[in-house]
Parts: C-alpha cells; sequence; structure tokens
C-alpha cells in the first residue's frame, strides 16, 4: 500500500507505515477478541492462557479436558471426557500449542459503537428510506421489517419504529465455514452478528 501512495502521492506519503504492525499500532486498532480453547470431542470452552500455560509439576504439559456430561443424572455412567486440548511442538524450548482455537469478541463492543459519533445518527438513517409500491431495495421493505411486534401481545405496537431506531437493534447472525489452505483438511468457522438498522 505505501508503494502506491508513494506513486501517486510522492513524498505526502513517505511517513506511512509499512507494515501491519505499524499501521494498527499508527492507527490505534487494537484486537478485542478473547481466545478460548474448545474441546474437539464435547465443545467445553477453557481460558487460553489455562491450556497454554498448564504444567504437572514444573514442566510445561497437554491438558485434557475434564468435562463430565450429565454429571447429575441417575440412568448415565458419568465419564471424564479427557480429550487432550493442546499438543507439544519440540525444540530449544517446549511450546504448548491449542488444537483448537475460539475468538470471541462480546457484545459489550456495542458501548464502543455507541460512543462514536454519527453511530446514532446511522441507526435512524432507515426512517428516512425511501420505499416504492411493490419493490424490495433493502431489507426495510421486507414484511419482517414492517410488521415485527415488541412483544406477543396482539397490541403490541411494532418492534422498528421511528422513535425507538437508536435503540431497538436488528441483528442478524451469520455463519460461514470455509476452508482456506489447499491440499490440507482444516476449515474455519465464523459466527457473527450484523446490526441491519445500519445500511
Amino acid at each position: 500500500m505505501k508503494l502506491v501512495l508513494n506513486e501517486i502521492g510522492g513524498d505526502e506519503f513517505k511517513d506511512f507505515p509499512d507494515s501491519l504492525y505499524l499501521t494498527r499500532k499508527v492507527l490505534g486498532l487494537k484486537d478485542k477478541f478473547h481466545s478460548f480453547v474448545p474441546c474437539p470431542k464435547c465443545h467445553k470452552l477453557y481460558q487460553k492462557h489455562e491450556v497454554v500455560n498448564f504444567q504437572q509439576g514444573s514442566d510445561p504439559a497437554i491438558m485434557k479436558c475434564q468435562h463430565v456430561e450429565f454429571p447429575n443424572s441417575e440412568l448415565r455412567k458419568t465419564r471424564l471426557c479427557n480429550t487432550p486440548l493442546s499438543q507439544k511442538i519440540g525444540g530449544k524450548s517446549t511450546i504448548i500449542r491449542p488444537n483448537l482455537i475460539y475468538p470471541f469478541s462480546g457484545i459489550k463492543q456495542l458501548a464502543a459503537m455507541y460512543n462514536k459519533p454519527d453511530f446514532k445518527s446511522n441507526l435512524r438513517h432507515w426512517t428516512n428510506h425511501q420505499q416504492f409500491d411493490n419493490i424490495l431495495t433493502d431489507i426495510y421493505d421486507g414484511r419482517i421489517w414492517q410488521t415485527l411486534k415488541e412483544s406477543a401481545g396482539e397490541d403490541s405496537p411494532k418492534f422498528f419504529r421511528n422513535e425507538v431506531a437508536d435503540s431497538h437493534l436488528g441483528l442478524m447472525l451469520n455463519l460461514d465455514w470455509f476452508q482456506p489452505y489447499d491440499g490440507t483438511v482444516y476449515s474455519i468457522g465464523v459466527i457473527y452478528a450484523a446490526i441491519i438498522n445500519i445500511s
């Protein structure tokens, strides 16, 4: 990117960062994800630092899943999952690497979004949306957007209405799996929520 900007603007972009690390530092971009380690068998989540720093005695060791399914059941035999959560990578020093990582970003990010200057006005953008007869141009033209109620009662007001446009958020959940590498069986799944009030 720096090469392109230098070609276009010359010395004006000489101080533009030339690595992703420096770009993140200059722009103040921080990774707001919290990483968990899921069990590949039963899917119980563990704190990443708990798995990576696990030791037996004073030596790094592979932590195993301690989850017991149906611990209070009288009909089922309780059994410890005991699936390994990580693997040792040798070398000069032993490194414990989790088998799977589950990055998670909580809903608390909404607070940061609300603190941005134009966020509330962007949430109200749909209230001025121009509609055309029998033409769907956006999600706001759909039947669900126009008829969704705030509660199950018959007299319940609509969920999406002008006076609560900046507090009633419509979230759309998306799930996608993809294989980033050729020649290996490895896939990544992403679950995320998008705020559909913002066009």
